[in-house]
């Protein structure tokens, strides 16, 4: 299971635990916080990287995260490296994210583009979204140089590729079934 499934869950239990206990502000800013923290290379690299020594990954824990983070938050990370589920700490916040929005009623939807996309285009784009899901969007637009040209919407799971690069592959696939 990859660390961005897990997070999910493990985001999931913490915000439930923090709703019971009327603090999911102190969640969001807990995880916020951790997001910084794993901003710094060397400390998200050695999250994601394979080991099997839970005395040196709680020692990691404990020095890193537990004094900056609320109760609730620090144990949810000591369950998290008991479980072995240390890579899915840099995934948290962003599994977070996707809980708060799917409470509310937002879906998030990922623009990929070439290059910068006018806010027109964007406006038009987050309104037929919307439309199409009946749904509030919140729309990121990703620039994404690979793509050579168009655009790539993403969400839920989902994809429409309307992209040069997406085209290309089609043309390819259809060129080798001849």
């Amino acid at each position: 299971m990859s660390g961005r499934t897990v997070a999910i869950r493990y985001a999931t239990a913490l915000y439930q635990a923090a709703a019971e206990k009327k603090m999911t502000e102190v969640i969001v800013t807990d995880l916020t916080k951790l997001n910084e923290i794993m901003t710094a290379a060397p400390i998200r690299e050695y999250c994601l990287k394979a080991r099997a020594n839970q005395v040196l990954e709680m020692l990691f824990i404990n020095t890193a995260f537990i004094p900056y983070l609320s109760q609730t938050t620090g144990e949810m990370l000591k369950t998290a490296v008991r479980n072995g589920r240390l890579a899915a700490l840099p995934y948290l916040f962003e599994a977070l994210n996707i809980i708060i929005n799917a409470e509310s009623g937002i879906v998030e939807v990922m623009l990929e583009s070439a290059g910068e996309i006018e806010k027109t285009v964007q406006k038009t784009i987050e309104t037929k979204m919307a439309k199409r899901l009946g749904k509030k969007i919140k729309l990121n637009n990703i620039i994404v140089p690979k793509l050579l040209g168009g655009i790539r919407i993403l969400w839920d799971n989902r994809l429409i590729d309307l992209s040069a690069i997406g085209r290309l592959k089609i043309m390819r696939t259809l060129l080798k079934a001849v």
